[in-house]
């Protein structure tokens, strides 16, 4: 994901442009729909539910939500009046 533009529209709105790549869609997909973006570990790796513990994300989602944060950090500073 990466910001492009943005222009203001009323006191309160703004329009922002950004690029999603067919990879960043994927990668949502799979954060909100499969457990690829969670590490396994020995004491879960039988316990398919919503209580992992402990749960951390691997490394390529972690990079990826870390990149994707920064744009909407940006954003939000830029934004926020």
């Amino acid at each position: 994901m990466k910001y492009i533009k943005s222009k203001k529209i009323s006191p309160k709105k703004y329009e922002l442009t950004l690029e999603v790549s067919d990879y960043d869609l994927e990668m949502l997909e799979d954060l909100g729909t499969t457990y690829a973006p969670f590490k396994l570990y020995d004491d879960n790796i039988n316990n398919f539910d919503f209580d992992l513990t402990p749960c951390e994300f691997n490394d390529k989602y972690r990079k990826w939500i870390m990149k994707m944060w920064r744009t909407f950090w940006m954003l939000w500073r830029k934004h926020d009046v």
